[in-house]
């Protein structure tokens, strides 16, 4: 996995398995679709309880899904609220691994890390703060040791020796206390292959300890509530005399909850209630969050 250092002389890379996980040709970031605006599957309704996703489905680190996405996204759901974490990544930034994974340790509602296709490296570091691991049976896990190369003379290649080797020492107790076995039984198969690693499929990682059980992908899939700008053309107008008031995330929050207080008719006469909701909402009230609308 990538690290960082203060060193001017220390170039973080990505060991072997960058070359293995190339972007496909096309491929474009969606930096708003890690959370789903409303943060709940939309089946018709909503079902209470329904649980935020927020989607790990890139690089670790600044140019992909970064240490500042999850803590919006984590702020913006609230402490106290389980949450889904999915996962498809082949790691990145050690140190942003961590500080995510010490923000979900923390989090205080529930937290079900489900491997989608891969965890590698940075990524199954995070996946081990959750509650609970799932993996499907040909999902992958993978722990390695970490990687980096220095430039400058010999005292300098001595400290990386260092540094890396303690960041090795870090990981190996963080997946052996998931795993509940010794550090040096980890440090073990994360050196394999000259520090390449060692991938857990589907029920080898359940076996170690790395993963709670195995994900039924045959399970009926949530569809993540819109999060695009592709709202009726009736409210739009509405949106846009909110915008100086509310966050897009608290405008589609809005018009999501008038929208649940309307029986289940069709979307033009939900549309019509919302419309109407607001009307009432401005006649007994001049102001909004502190300004007129």
């Amino acid at each position: 996995m990538t690290i960082r250092k203060p060193n001017a002389r220390f170039f973080a890379k990505m060991p072997a398995i960058d070359d293995q996980f190339d972007r496909p040709e096309g491929f474009r970031y969606e930096p708003d679709q890690p959370l789903a605006a409303s943060f709940k599957a939309k089946s018709g309704v909503a079902a209470e309880g329904d649980s935020p996703t927020i989607s790990l489905f890139d690089f670790i680190g600044d140019n992909g899904f970064s240490d500042a996405r999850m803590a919006a996204a984590l702020r913006t759901i609230g402490a106290d609220t389980d949450v889904v974490l999915e996962i498809n990544s082949p790691g990145g930034d050690y140190f942003q691994g961590v500080a995510m994974y010490n923000m979900l340790a923390r989090h205080r509602g529930k937290v079900t890390a489900q491997i989608m296709g891969v965890a590698a490296s940075a990524a199954s570091l995070v996946a081990m703060a959750a509650d609970t691991v799932l993996i499907p049976s040909n999902g992958e896990l993978m722990i390695h040791n970490a990687w980096g190369i220095t430039a400058g003379n010999a005292e300098d290649h001595a400290q990386t020796i260092t540094t890396l080797k303690h960041l090795d020492q870090a990981m190996a107790e963080t997946y052996a206390k998931r795993a509940q076995k010794e550090p040096a039984e980890i440090l073990k198969l994360m050196s394999k292959d000259r520090g390449g690693g060692t991938y857990f499929r589907g029920q080898q990682a359940v076996d170690i300890g790395l993963a709670d059980g195995l994900l039924d992908v045959r399970a009926e899939s949530p569809v993540y509530a819109d999060n695009s700008d592709d709202i009726s053309h009736s409210l739009r107008e509405w949106d846009r005399k909110l915008a100086g008031k509310l966050t897009k995330a608290e405008r589609r929050q809005l018009f999501h909850d008038l929208r649940g207080m309307q029986d289940a008719a069709a979307d033009a006469m939900q549309d019509a209630g919302i419309l109407a909701s607001l009307q009432a909402l401005v006649a007994t009230s001049t102001s909004f969050k502190g300004g007129s609308l």
